[in-house]
Formats: structure tokens, sequence, C-alpha cells
């Protein structure tokens, strides 16, 4: 993994416990589908991972 990924996915374990349940699950889903979801769209990220798209916006 690349040095990029793993200071976002540390960013995000860092900051995990401030999450909201509808965060949590974005987080969990980027953690675990990185190289697909970083090239989705908010729309469909959201989607995928069983979110809104006004959470993931912020979030990003």
């Amino acid at each position: 993994m690349k040095v990029e990924h793993l200071n976002l996915l540390q960013r995000i374990e860092k900051k995990a416990d401030s999450f909201s349940k509808s965060q949590k699950r974005l987080a969990e889903y980027i953690s675990n589908n990185y190289d697909t979801a970083a090239y989705l769209t908010a729309s469909k990220l959201g989607k995928e991972a069983g979110v809104s798209e006004s959470t993931v916006v912020p979030f990003a």
C-alpha cells in the first residue's frame, strides 16, 4: 500500500471515535475498499457504503 493510502487510513482510524454511526460505516467502507473508493463519486460512494451523499461530502 502506498504511503498516501496509509496516511489517509491512519487519519480515519485516529478520528474514528468522533464519527457518527454513518461516518463510521463510510470509514469502514473506505478502509476496506480504498482502491475502489478513491475513484467513486460522492453519490456512488454513499450508495456503496450505505450512507447518504450528504454524509460523504463533509467527511471528505
